[in-house]
């Protein structure tokens, strides 16, 4: 697919302490997945409402939305750390919508398919949200609305975003 449209200014409504590690906002839209947005996974919350915000300086055209839901700088990270289920993604031009990672067979009428595909030979894996219409947008906002819970129960747990990306 094309490549991304670089975010001007990217912000979170939370993100874990920097003594933490890779924790900043812009970490979610750097292109890398080695970096992420995360948040505190132990909270009650658990990362539920927690969002990442990425603002252009102009409207750009949108047509596919990529996600990598979870911490994917290698195998162990993907599996000690909880990993966005379900999100709701909200564009400036208007369009809203949800989506489930487990319910991908069910999609909202703005979506025209989405997938999930794995990155490299790990665990990691990547969606892919291909839009119905083209949309010109001037920033895009993704809301956690539910969790994957990690099968490992690492004593600092985080709820990862690798990367989100508009094309």
């Amino acid at each position: 697919f094309l490549p991304p449209k670089t975010a001007w200014e990217v912000s979170a409504s939370t993100q874990v302490p920097k003594i933490w590690g890779t924790a900043q906002a812009f970490w979610g839209a750097d292109g890398d997945i080695d970096t992420a947005w995360t948040v505190d996974a132990t909270r009650k919350e658990g990362g539920v409402g927690d969002s990442l915000m990425l603002a252009f300086k102009a409207a750009v055209p949108v047509g596919l939305v990529r996600l990598v839901p979870g911490c994917a700088r290698d195998a162990k990270a993907w599996d000690d750390n909880d990993r966005v289920r379900s999100i709701r993604v909200e564009l400036g031009s208007g369009m809203r919508f949800e989506l489930d990672r487990a319910q991908l067979d069910k999609l909202p009428p703005q979506v025209a398919a989405a997938g999930e595909f794995p990155i490299g030979e790990g665990p990691a894996k990547q969606v892919l949200i291909l839009l119905r219409d083209r949309e010109n947008v001037p920033w895009l906002r993704l809301t956690i609305t539910g969790v994957e819970k990690s099968t490992t129960r690492s004593k600092i747990r985080e709820v990862c975003v690798a990367e989100v990306s508009v094309h």
